[in-house]
């Protein structure tokens, strides 16, 4: 895996970051919604790539558990 991410419980932030994000993009309202849910998707999308970049595909053992 990508050693800036390295330690990170990436799982657990992919699941839980759109769900938080859902919130807050409630709470904002009209006013700033659209962008909110914008970035928050982009955020999730960027650190998903980590997670495809990592996998190994010679392997069908277990990968990226927590």
């Amino acid at each position: 895996m990508n050693s800036l991410l390295a330690g990170w419980p990436l799982l657990s932030i992919l699941i839980w970051l759109p769900i938080v994000g859902g919130v807050f993009v409630l709470l904002a309202g009209d006013r700033n919604a659209r962008k909110m849910s914008l970035t928050l998707s982009i955020a999730t999308f960027v650190l998903s790539i980590f997670l495809f970049t990592g996998a190994d595909v010679a392997t069908s053992a277990m990968q990226f558990s927590e």
